[in-house]
């Protein structure tokens, strides 16, 4: 692997974006909790990553199956 880990910040946790491509990457994903103090959010984010989706990444429709290496960074 050329990617070993994977942190996503605070002010990014919230983007759907993030969370889809998240699920889709075989690596621990660690999300941190948003600089508004809300875990509920990251909490959130987590679950999103840990489950399969389907969504459109620069064009291409993405089959993602799940991220069960997602997790939280409390910071």
């Amino acid at each position: 692997d050329v990617l070993g880990y994977v942190a996503v910040g605070a002010r990014s946790v919230e983007n759907q974006q993030h969370r889809l491509v998240s699920s889709g990457i075989g690596v621990p994903v660690g999300m941190k909790n948003p600089t508004s103090g809300d875990f509920s959010v990251m909490l959130n984010s987590v679950t999103a990553a840990q489950h399969p989706h389907t969504f459109l990444y620069r064009g291409w429709e993405v089959h993602s199956t799940g991220n069960p290496y997602a997790h939280a960074i409390l910071r």
